[in-house]
């Protein structure tokens, strides 16, 4: 009986002890709406899912403050308007209510940037100043898999990305109807693998919001349960979890603004070897009053967080 009660309490501490530290709020500049981060030549951007928002943004993290500044315009570059034309306005023309330009996810690999667009569900890739559409059959691999596109609604499309730039893989999050995790084989742009991690009881929401890849894991951030999920990329495996659902000991996460949904707002996620950043879009609501008190803020700028990163995660 005792080694049990001394087992219960060893598990109970280490179901603590994943609950995430917070070291920083970075509140931004503007009221730009982050959904994806991508780290290139040492340069941190974030992309706005702000409707028709064609800039990835640099982000300089200050004291308490996320400066943006405009730094890679997509219009510009070489193939835009041929993508925009033949895919976006032809494929997407009836989906004008809802943005057939909606980029949700970013990921960087040398000199390469792969960009997801969610309601067109296409990867795209910039290098050397252009702009192409990677051709992967999404549509026939996920109408295998049992959940066709064509039953799942536009805006519940492609929601993180994430790359192994050493094995070339790409890592690509359907956000819900299906949720579903694929894997593509950059070298032949062959999907070789869809699956999805088992839902928990009290995540009536299963929402895949971003992905990151570094240390050969695949880490993912389900942002209704407030968790980050760390992967093996093979077989996606779940290895481990931690959570970020407290700010501090008296807030927490989904209390950091006004809102009664039951949805969580981070959609963005950047890891580094000390640090986990997750990027909020708060679709401009304002912070809660409770928030206001406990942080001595106000207004309804977007935020970044910054938790440190568990040694073990």
């Amino acid at each position: 009986m005792k080694k049990l009660f001394i087992l219960l309490f060893v598990l109970s501490f280490c179901a603590l002890s994943k609950e995430l530290k917070l070291e920083k709020i970075y509140l931004g500049d503007s009221s730009l709406e982050v959904s994806g981060f991508v780290k290139l030549d040492k340069k941190l951007y974030v992309l706005s899912d702000n409707s028709e928002d064609t800039w990835l943004y640099e982000a300089r993290l200050g004291a308490n403050r996320a400066l943006y500044s405009k730094g890679i315009n997509i219009k510009a570059l070489e193939g835009y308007w041929s993508y925009f034309l033949k895919s976006a306005f032809w494929r997407g023309g009836g989906r004008w209510l809802k943005a057939p330009w909606d980029l949700e996810g970013g990921a960087s690999c040398s000199d390469s940037i792969y960009l997801v667009n969610e309601q067109l569900r296409e990867v795209l890739l910039i290098k050397d100043n252009k702009l192409k559409k990677l051709d992967i059959d999404f549509e026939t691999a996920f109408s295998d898999y049992g959940a066709p596109f064509s039953k799942s609604p536009a805006n519940a499309g492609l929601e993180g990305i994430a790359i192994d730039c050493e094995n070339q893989k790409l890592f690509i999050a359907q956000e819900r109807a299906p949720r579903a995790l694929a894997i593509v084989d950059l070298k032949t742009n062959k999907i070789v693998k869809i699956g999805a991690t088992s839902i928990q009881k009290e995540n009536i929401h299963p929402d895949y919001a971003d992905l990151f890849f570094i240390d050969e894991h695949l880490y993912v951030l389900e942002r209704n349960t407030h968790k980050i999920l760390k992967l093996d990329p093979t077989s996606l495996e779940l290895l481990d979890t931690v959570s970020y659902s407290k700010l501090t000991d008296q807030l927490k996460t989904n209390e950091l603004y006004a809102t009664d949904k039951p949805f969580g707002l981070a959609e963005a996620l950047f890891i580094d070897k000390e640090s986990i950043y997750l990027g909020l879009d708060n679709n401009q609501l304002n912070f809660s009053n409770k928030a206001k008190v406990i942080l001595s803020i106000k207004g309804n700028n977007s935020a970044i967080l910054r938790f440190k990163r568990p040694e073990d995660f």
